[in-house]
């Protein structure tokens, strides 16, 4: 949600503090989410410190100077395939992306103005399904076996293996008080996320 187009929602969660509290009830739920703490609270900070001074016009601004139309800098792009080496092709990454969201039953739009399937929101709502269904097998609740589902997470962390290079480019090229937060909270995830 919070790396989509900043819409009334999203605002609405940061204003009235969901979106902090989501995140630190998830945290409480983890085994070991002690590494989680710092950036948690330093995107606590970045979330009071944008509340104070920006609208939802002013959020969706920042959202379209940093990611979609800038006139100063190319804008960082939330698509994967933009930041890989050399070694990948667009084609096959594509290909391989859609065949692991069917390989889960799960059908991309294809229609004009639909989201890349390696666009930042799309592999990370992925990712929370598939952990989603992970914890519904511990209870029989998933169509899944265990194991396919243990595969599909390992797999898919490799394809957002794009997502440091990504924050390393915000960092330096931003000091937005939420976005560069959340993108370092998101890195701090991922890491916890490949040590499980």
């Amino acid at each position: 949600m919070a790396f989509s187009y900043p819409n009334q929602d999203l605002f609405t969660a940061l204003s009235e503090g969901h979106f902090i509290q989501n995140i630190k009830e998830a945290i409480a739920e983890l085994t070991d989410g002690s590494t989680l703490i710092f950036p948690c609270n330093a995107l606590a900070k970045g979330v009071a410190d944008v509340m104070e001074i920006s609208t939802p016009v002013d959020l969706e601004s920042d959202y379209v100077g940093l990611f979609k139309l800038n006139k100063q800098d190319p804008p960082l792009h939330l698509v994967g395939h933009l930041y890989m080496d050399g070694e990948h092709n667009l084609i096959s990454m594509r290909k391989r992306l859609q065949e692991q969201y069917q390989s889960f039953g799960m059908e991309s739009k294809r229609n004009e103005g639909s989201v890349q399937p390696d666009h930042l929101t799309v592999e990370l709502e992925f990712m929370a399904y598939l952990y989603n269904e992970f914890a519904g097998a511990a209870e029989g609740k998933t169509k899944w076996p265990i194991e396919k589902i243990r595969d599909g997470i390992l797999s898919f962390q490799n394809e957002m293996a794009w997502v440091p290079e990504f924050v390393e480019a915000l960092a330096q090229r931003s000091n937005h008080p939420f976005y560069v937060p959340l993108g370092r909270f998101l890195m701090a995830m991922l890491q916890v996320d490949r040590g499980r």
